[in-house]
């Protein structure tokens, strides 16, 4: 039997993973955009595509 401390540190531990995987995913997201611009593709594409709007596209240097 677990005391509330590790029960507390094993939420937060999980919760810092799932965290991890989105940034992952975000960053993963921002990657492609930015390939898929320097190939050509529209930005209004790209965002449709990928979900980002187009001004957190450009914040990351799709323009």
């Amino acid at each position: 039997m677990g005391t509330i401390y590790d029960s507390i540190l094993e939420e937060g531990i999980e919760k810092g993973r799932k965290e991890g995987i989105l940034v992952g995913q975000h960053q993963a997201l921002i990657k492609s955009a930015k390939n898929l611009f320097k190939n050509g593709v529209s930005i209004e594409i790209i965002a449709s595509s990928t979900g980002l709007s187009k001004e957190e596209l450009k914040k990351h240097g799709v323009k």
